[in-house]
């Protein structure tokens, strides 16, 4: 057997499956965070949180909005907001301060899928 890409990703879909029985032991919700592989071998990185009492997952991403947010303009009641950029609506979902042009951590809510965006973009499209 060799690795690809598409066989994975699907490794990486079963493995979170498998996790989540066991991040629901601990009261923990677990996501897989991406990883890299070649013909032999997969590195796959994943990342268990607290839920805190809003039911919201505290990821590193959360947590860097709540610490570091007032540098961008945010404040921790932020997280969850909602604005639209180009006619399609997002929710913030975090911050990275290691990236430098593009912190602001968003879903996608029609397809869920993960975006990010420069701080003034999303201040500027609030719902």
């Amino acid at each position: 057997m060799h690795l690809d890409k598409k066989v994975t990703m699907e490794l990486s879909a079963d493995a979170t499956k498998a996790l989540q029985a066991v991040a629901e032991k601990y009261g923990l919700v677990v996501k897989a965070e991406g990883g890299k592989w070649t013909v032999d071998n997969a590195t796959l990185k994943f990342e268990f949180a607290v839920i805190n009492g809003k039911g919201v997952a505290i990821t590193a991403n959360v947590r860097e909005l709540e610490l570091y947010g007032r540098r961008y303009g945010f404040v921790p009641t932020d997280m969850g907001r909602k604005f639209i950029v180009r006619g399609q609506t997002y929710e913030v979902t975090g911050l990275t301060k290691r990236s430098y042009k593009y912190p602001v951590n968003a879903k996608q809510l029609s397809t869920g899928k993960a975006f990010k965006f420069r701080p003034q973009t999303v201040k500027d499209n609030w719902v």
